[in-house]
């Protein structure tokens, strides 16, 4: 899933940088049975100190059904990764993009937007907050709300970046940026909500064999994919 989202952002940036953070319960060799990540992707192994949910599927066997869903742990558990991706980065001025790996694009709308418009923070509004799939930030301009605090009890994920980062109005300072073409699970046609690889790989794949594509509003989680392809 990795390394499809990373061939759906290269089609429409094909100069960006690619980093993975792979973190595991107790060793490196947890992941020895994974597919390897494509090599232009530069890859960081942490240990965890927050396991969610094992045993359940990370993937397409049920979109709702998969270890991260809805998951009362995943503000701490995203607050670590965005912790450590600020740290990677800290203090640079460029724009650092982070995405779940399932995330896609397939018109590219979304990225334009990054490119083209200037922010500390840009965000995707979810629910009652902010979608924690997809946002970026120049790490300059946030190094006085990032790291978490993760000794702190942590709220669902959504809520966590409106505690970070702010409102529009109360974050002002930050710079903050609000995503047009992304809206709690409306992707407006820059792809589609899912957990399901087998999804991601069919719409990768008519990407680069048919060039970008509007995948349709409205489609959440289940989406049939092959009705556009």
């Amino acid at each position: 899933m990795v390394n499809l989202t990373m061939k759906s952002v290269r089609y429409f940036l094909p100069d960006a940088e690619f980093y993975c953070v792979s973190f595991f319960k107790n060793s490196k060799s947890e992941y020895d049975k994974e597919e390897p990540l494509d090599p232009c992707i530069k890859n960081t192994y942490l240990q965890t100190g927050y396991v969610v949910n094992e045993g359940a599927p990370t993937d397409h066997v049920d979109d709702r059904k998969t270890s991260g869903y809805a998951n009362r742990n995943n503000g701490v558990v995203f607050a670590e990764g965005y912790n450590a991706i600020y740290n990677l980065f800290k203090g640079s001025e460029e724009k650092v993009l982070i995405l779940a790996e399932d995330h896609l694009f397939t018109s590219g709308a979304v990225l334009k937007e990054l490119v083209e418009n200037d922010f500390g923070v840009a965000l995707a509004r979810w629910d009652y907050g902010y979608n924690g799939s997809i946002l970026a930030f120049r790490p300059s301009k946030v190094a006085s709300v990032l790291p978490i605090d993760l000794k702190k009890p942590q709220p669902h994920v959504e809520a966590l970046l409106i505690g970070t980062f702010g409102t529009e109005t109360s974050g002002h300072q930050l710079g903050i940026y609000v995503m047009k073409n992304r809206y709690y699970d409306n992707y407006f046609g820059d792809g589609f909500y899912t957990n399901s690889s087998e999804k991601i790989k069919k719409a990768v794949d008519k990407l680069y064999r048919d060039g970008p594509f509007d995948a349709g509003w409205r489609r959440g989680i289940n989406t049939d994919i092959d009705d556009i392809l």
